[in-house]
């Protein structure tokens, strides 16, 4: 397979994945099960989000206004700002402690666990692992 076929071909395996995420996400609010029911029932009352695009924002969306669990900074590649009043800062940066890191690029979950691991001492999961958790 040539190079550009390569990349066109894990772009359209990206994006199914972030399709078919999104679409268990919607299954389970449906059925009112929540993102904070899940992570207070892991134990994760104070944690970080990896990752500030798409996925990442709806994350934080959903946890804004939470009682029980609190977002602490956000952390991104691009690495400063604020998304809603969340600090964005580089993985490098100063990251306080937290419960857990929920990683929202899915597609690049263990390159980016790895990466985490070697600077943050929480536990490392995927939002995937939660979504699908839901409707489990």
């Amino acid at each position: 397979m040539n190079r550009e076929l390569r990349k066109a071909k894990n772009l359209s395996d990206k994006h199914l994945m972030l399709f078919l995420l999104m679409n268990e996400w919607l299954k389970a609010k449906q059925r009112d099960r929540s993102v904070e029911e899940y992570l207070l029932k892991a134990g994760y009352k104070e944690i970080a989000v990896y990752g500030v695009s798409y996925v990442g924002q709806r994350f934080c969306d959903e946890l804004q206004g939470s009682r029980s669990i609190k977002i602490r900074y956000c952390i991104d590649q691009k690495g400063s700002g604020s998304y809603k009043g969340y600090d964005i800062r580089p993985l490098t940066g100063k990251n306080e402690d937290v419960d857990a890191v929920i990683v929202t690029p899915i597609f690049y979950f263990e390159e980016i666990k790895s990466q985490i691991e070697k600077v943050v001492t929480a536990e490392v999961i995927s939002i995937e692992e939660i979504i699908y958790g839901l409707v489990g």
